[in-house]
């Protein structure tokens, strides 16, 4: 036996198993990441008690970003950048569960919104970033 055969046969069925855990251990869409990245997005996730959301993508100097969200609960929303080392939250709501506004870049950097479970419960949130 080849380990040629071995890739060929075993490859495709590792991937399609990889996928399929990966849906069962995430579920439809609803399990929060620790960053999610790039625009337009939308999604709903799912944010454990005392844990966080957060979508970060690079915008250059100018650029509009235009966000929207609402949440099950209240909840912390912030936006902040960073560049090299540095970095600084811009805008910060608390206790709020749903928003929509715009925000344009004033220098080019990696810009994130954060949203934040103070909770003793899980939340769903629903965002849309253009």
């Amino acid at each position: 036996m080849s380990f040629s055969w071995l890739r060929t046969r075993l490859a495709p069925r590792m991937v399609i198993c990889s996928v399929l855990l990966a849906g069962l251990l995430t579920g439809p869409g609803v399990m929060a990441s620790p960053v999610e990245r790039g625009f337009p997005f939308s999604a709903r996730r799912l944010i454990y008690p005392q844990d966080e959301l957060e979508w970060c993508a690079p915008l250059v100097a100018g650029q509009l970003l235009h966000y929207r969200y609402s949440a099950s609960d209240r909840l912390g929303f912030s936006l902040h950048y960073h560049l090299h080392e540095d970095g600084a939250t811009l805008l910060r709501k608390d206790e709020i569960r749903s928003d929509e506004g715009e925000f344009r870049a004033t220098f080019t950097a990696e810009y994130c919104l954060r949203w934040q479970n103070y909770e003793d419960h899980s939340l769903r949130v629903e965002f849309d970033l253009r």
